[in-house]
This record gives C-alpha cells, sequence and structure tokens, in this order.
C-alpha cells in the first residue's frame, strides 16, 4: 500500500509541520490531487498524491512535526488492505522511524498560503504513553528537537510534552529555553527515545563544539496597549537559526569594489530597445549576475560548497538570487548562468522571482545553488554586507547606482554612475586575495561591458 510521507524539500530540511489536511479519511484521490498542506522553513504549501486509490488511514495530526521520510498517511487500491499499526513501524503513535529521503518524494506545489500553525491538541493517554512525552521512561521528541534541547543543555525529563500522545515538540523545547525552567543539572543520563543521553551525543553532531552559542533568554512580551503579538512563521524561525550559525561559525571576511557603471547602462538601453519588440527588458540586476557569473571562471574555490568531506568545486555556476518575501527570503537559483545570454538570464529571472512571491517555487527551482547575489539596490541602499548563505563560499551584495562626480582622461570633473558591490565570503575556503582579485575581475568587466557578449 503507498504510503504518503512528508518530503524533503532543501538540501538542510529535517522535518515539516503538517498544517491542514485537505482531504478526510476515506475520500477517493486521483494521482496529483491535494491532500495536505505542509510548511517547511521555505515555503507553505500544497502535498500531492503519487498514487489514486482511497485515502484509508490519516496517520498525522494537524499541526503535528514529521520528519521527512515518515509516513503521513496511505493511500488504498482497490483490493488493498491497510496495514496495522505494528506494520506502520509505530509512527502512528508517535514514535521515530527511518526519517531519511526514503525514495521518491510526493510532489508538492507552493501556495504561499502562511496559514497560521494550529495548536497540537493533547491526546487522551494510553497504557504506556504518559502526557509528559515518556513512555516506559523514554522520551518522545523528533531528532531535530532533541539536538535544540541538547545545544542548550536542557533536560527533556523537566519538559512538558504538548504534541500528540505527550510529543515533546518545538515550541516546547523554546518555551523551556525563554523560561530557564528545565536546564540540565547534571545528574544522571536522561532516556531519549531508547537512548541515552551519551549514545544521542555520540549520533548526533554537536553544534556546540563548533562555537555556536546558547541562545539569549528573551524577556516576556509586555502586552502594553497597542502591541501585537506575532508569531513568527518556521521560514522567519529557520532563517534566524541558520543566519545566526552562519555568522557564528563561517568566518567571515568582506571585500567592495565601486564600479562605474556608465558603460553597462548604455549597453542596456541600446540592448532594452533591440528587444522590445521581444518583451524582454533588462535589469541592472541580470548585468550583475552575468558579471559576477564570468568572472568565477579563473576563481572556481568561490563557487565552492564547503561539505564534510572538503571542499566541492563546481564547473557550473547555479546563480541564487535572493528574492523577498513579507515573511522571510527565499533564493531561487538560475543553473549554469554562465552559458546564458543576457536576454535568457532576465526571462529567466523574473519568472523566478514571480513564482517566488505567488509560492509556486518547486524544490529544484530554489536549491543547489552555488553562489549568491543579493541586490538591494531597488531600495536605494548605497552599501551593504550580506551574511554567506552554507554551505556556499560567497555572496555578492549589490547596492544601488548613484550618480557622482568623478574625472576623465582629460583629469575634468565629469558626472559618472558609480555602484558598490560588497563580497561576503568564506575564509575557510577563500583568502583575501582570492577575495580581492575576484571582485576586481567583476568590476572590469561590468565596466567593459561587451566581456558579457563573448
Amino acid at each position: 500500500m503507498p504510503e504518503v510521507i512528508m518530503p524533503k524539500m532543501g538540501d538542510a530540511m529535517e522535518e515539516g509541520t503538517l498544517l491542514k489536511w485537505l482531504m478526510s479519511e476515506g475520500d477517493e484521490v486521483s494521482e496529483g490531487d491535494a491532500i495536505a498542506e505542509i510548511e517547511t522553513d521555505k515555503v507553505t504549501m500544497e502535498l500531492e498524491a503519487e498514487d489514486s486509490g482511497t485515502l484509508a488511514e490519516l496517520i498525522a495530526d494537524e499541526g503535528q512535526d514529521v520528519a521527512v521520510g515518515q509516513p503521513i498517511a496511505f493511500i488504498q487500491a482497490e483490493g488493498e488492505e491497510a496495514p496495522s499499526r505494528t506494520e506502520k513501524g509505530g509512527e502512528a503513535e508517535g514514535e521515530e522511524g527511518g526519517g531519511g529521503e526514503g525514495g521518491e518524494a510526493p510532489t508538492a506545489t507552493a501556495t504561499q498560503t502562511d496559514a497560521p500553525k494550529e495548536e497540537e491538541p493533547e491526546q487522551p493517554s494510553g497504557g504506556e504513553q504518559q502526557a509528559n512525552g515518556r513512555s516506559n521512561g523514554q522520551f518522545r521528541a523528533s531528532p531535530i528537537v532533541r539536538r535544540l534541547a541538547g545545544e542548550n543543555d536542557l533536560d527533556l525529563s523537566k519538559i512538558e510534552g504538548s504534541g500528540p500522545a505527550g510529543r515533546i515538540v518545538e515550541r516546547d523545547v523554546r518555551a523551556a529555553l525563554e523560561d530557564g525552567s528545565a536546564k540540565r543539572d547534571g545528574g544522571g543520563e536522561e532516556e531519549v527515545d531508547g537512548q541515552n543521553g551519551q549514545a544521542e551525543a555520540q549520533a548526533q553532531p554537536v553544534q556546540a563544539s563548533q562555537g555556536s552559542l546558547q541562545a539569549a533568554k528573551l524577556p516576556e512580551p509586555t502586552g502594553w496597549p497597542g502591541t501585537t503579538l506575532v508569531e513568527p512563521t518556521r521560514m522567519m524561525r529557520v532563517i534566524g537559526e541558520r543566519m545566526t550559525e552562519a555568522k557564528q561559525n563561517i568566518p567571515h571576511f568582506y571585500a567592495t569594489v565601486e564600479v562605474r557603471m556608465d558603460n553597462a547602462m548604455a549597453l542596456r538601453k541600446q540592448l532594452n530597445e533591440q528587444l522590445e519588440a521581444e518583451g524582454v527588458k533588462l535589469s541592472v540586476n541580470d548585468f550583475v549576475m552575468k558579471a559576477c557569473a564570468v568572472a568565477l571562471r579563473n576563481y572556481p574555490n568561490l563557487n565552492a560548497l564547503y561539505t564534510s568531506k572538503g571542499v566541492e568545486l563546481h564547473g557550473a555556476v547555479n546563480m541564487a538570487m535572493a528574492v523577498a518575501l513579507d515573511q522571510g527570503l527565499i533564493t531561487p537559483v538560475i543553473r549554469d548562468i554562465g552559458s546564458k545570454g543576457l536576454a535568457a538570464i532576465s526571462r529567466e529571472s523574473k519568472e523566478l522571482a514571480r513564482k517566488a512571491r505567488e509560492g509556486e517555487l518547486k524544490p529544484d527551482e530554489y536549491q543547489g545553488g552555488t553562489i549568491t547575489v543579493s541586490n538591494m539596490g531597488m531600495f536605494g541602499i548605497e552599501s551593504f554586507t550580506a551574511i554567506v548563505t552554507p554551505p556556499q563560499a560567497a555572496i555578492i551584495a549589490v547596492s544601488s547606482i548613484v550618480k557622482r562626480p568623478s574625472y576623465d582622461e582629460n583629469n575634468e570633473v565629469v558626472p559618472a554612475s558609480m555602484m558598490k558591490l560588497t563580497l561576503s565570503a568564506d575564509h575557510r575556503i577563500a583568502n583575501g586575495r582570492d577575495g580581492a582579485l575576484y571582485m576586481a575581475e567583476v568590476q572590469k568587466t561590468l565596466e567593459n561591458p561587451v566581456l558579457l557578449m563573448v
């Protein structure tokens, strides 16, 4: 009987939240039907059925965090019988399973509804299960929850589980972090889903050893008149956590160049006049992304990923471009951008940005970037620095074009269109000389934009 599993929708995704069931048990479904709404760290999306049949059983509850690869429902074909609870590996009772990718992930289409997460209902305890998240002294918590507790030296035995069957969920740990009620007192090793704390520490990477810091205790809301309390979305929380980790653990260095954009702007105007009939309008960002890709030919260590087995150098440039959303940020990817012309880059970038804002991006459209460009020039920002997105080696911050006095070849003052570009790079992969030479190459390419045409 086909399982409907929590799909892996991002390289770093470990679990997702089942926000809402769109169908009920016993409903007939066809391949491609939207059966549930799930929330990941990137988007809120509809989960589509990969098989046709009867939605035989809904395993996961609305509001429940489910590990990647774990079943959330079964689709029963004609003549099949629904598997028993024991055949499903105990997931219906809140136990952990494989958690891996589990083969092909179900198709998911982003809808960008940003629906509020419903509270996970308390379920009556039965048999060995207790409301505090234990069964025979074992804690029911996902790997990400256990790791979060371990990183912050929290004792899971002191945390009350609010998830289904008393499962300890992420918000329980974060609440304990804020009120300081569950600090480990050093006594004994706690049991975690059948494994003691020592075994779990061996199984999970210890982030503290990489220099991560414990979360600071946050103040209670003031509740003053005129204030509104807004719960961060999963995307906002995960972005905050990853950027904090990146800033703490990646040794950043920065290099800024000021580019004279007069020639690029003149070429852009000329090309846009010729492309107008085709409905193409080149943006400044199209020129910048192309120049950044062209310049990488001589600096492959900046088109690289920092992996567990070493630095992975990439031949093709998969350019991630930052797109701001109301609830966070997403970086759709233009693949092999160095081999594409400006018109093709313009079409693809605009379509990806539209999909991002309308919640229509597929996972393969925002995964696999090898370097990122972040442009805030349209907001009038004259200079800024960006945080490297792990595991990438670099990100380029693009500022606005500003008219400034400059000198021509006759040493006379003339107006010039100037733009600042700032590289943020991982010093474990590249050094300052690499960054300086690379940014000089980008500057040279944009000031002589005919180089973009070869």
